[in-house]
């Protein structure tokens, strides 16, 4: 299950792998990253003492003066989505940084804010701000071309 590959780090292609493990410095991990995002969601990537700039890691860990780091390859989310939540008609419009989104949301005519969103390999996790009311939680898993969770159904137009 395991397998070592020796050859040019750069040139490899490691896409099939659902474990990486990194004991590399910061500027290699940062020229690996553009390779490692395009690797499958959910992919797992463990870095010892390294980090990779500004992808927070999803958890670190202390084992004495040492850091581990753990992240967890993000599905691209990103851009516009439309379709029903619990029924209502929903548009987002989100914008992603590795696990972390933000954007916009309109619900059934009414404009509000992402306050909260996560992705976490194909599953992701929402808030929405709606004029001071209660806010809208949407939890779904990028399905085909699709998200889809328990009351919502959202494609790209």
């Amino acid at each position: 299950m395991v397998q070592f590959i020796e050859g040019d780090l750069f040139q490899t292609d490691f896409k099939k792998a659902s474990v990486l493990t990194l004991y590399l410095l910061p500027l290699v991990n940062m020229r690996l990253r553009p390779a490692i995002l395009e690797m499958k969601p959910g992919t797992r990537v463990v870095s010892h003492a390294f980090h990779m700039d500004d992808w927070t890691p999803d958890a670190s860990e202390q084992f004495g003066f040492r850091t581990v780091y753990h992240w967890v390859v993000p599905a691209k989310v990103a851009g516009r989505w439309v379709g029903t939540v619990a029924g209502a008609k929903v548009e987002l419009d989100l914008e992603q940084k590795f696990q972390e989104l933000t954007g916009t949301a309109t619900i059934d005519g009414k404009s509000a804010r992402v306050a909260a969103g996560k992705v976490a390999g194909e599953a992701i996790e929402i808030e929405v701000g709606r004029d001071g009311a209660a806010s809208l939680k949407l939890s779904a898993v990028l399905k085909g071309a699709g998200l889809e969770g328990n009351g919502v159904r959202l494609a790209k137009p």
